[in-house]
């Protein structure tokens, strides 16, 4: 731990391989003037002929590019109209729970208004109405056989 704070000094550079001297290039000999050789001349036909593979070349890149390009607008344009409709189910899907939401406080309101309780109370209070008492009840009893008249007065018995 204490040599930390010592002063001895290491020598790596005995370590390393001996650097390797770059080769010096042997003097430049006296060269002769290079020949040109020149191709033969070129056909009327073989001109045409090149003419006919480079027009023939061209026409193949722009078709592909034409495609390219028609089928790099066409993703564009399904991405664009699926971006479109996702907004689109977004607000329907927002619109369907604000509607879901009122039809649960319209049902609750529905429900309040109908029950037994409120009919009678409206019944009591508005309309002046009360319940019926025992001693309003009518019994009637028939001591025959049921007879139903007919609107041209016939009449038929129930056995």
């Amino acid at each position: 731990m204490a040599a930390y704070n010592t002063n001895t000094a290491y020598d790596y550079f005995g370590a390393e391989p001996a650097r390797k001297r770059r080769p010096v290039d042997p003097p430049e000999s006296p060269r002769s003037v290079p020949h040109v050789v020149r191709p033969k001349p070129k056909t009327d036909e073989q001109i045409k002929r090149e003419l006919t593979l480079h027009a023939k070349q061209i026409l193949k890149v722009i078709v592909v590019a034409v495609v390219l390009f028609t089928l790099f607008g066409s993703v564009l344009f399904e991405k664009a109209k699926l971006v479109d409709l996702t907004i689109k189910e977004a607000q329907y899907t927002e619109a369907l729970q604000r509607a879901e939401a009122k039809k649960v406080s319209l049902d609750a309101r529905f429900k309040s208004l109908i029950s037994v309780d409120s009919v009678e109370e409206y019944a009591r209070d508005k309309l002046g109405m009360t319940k019926r008492q025992r001693y309003q009840t009518k019994y009637f009893v028939l001591n025959g056989n049921d007879e139903v008249v007919l609107a041209n007065g016939k009449t038929t018995e129930n056995k």
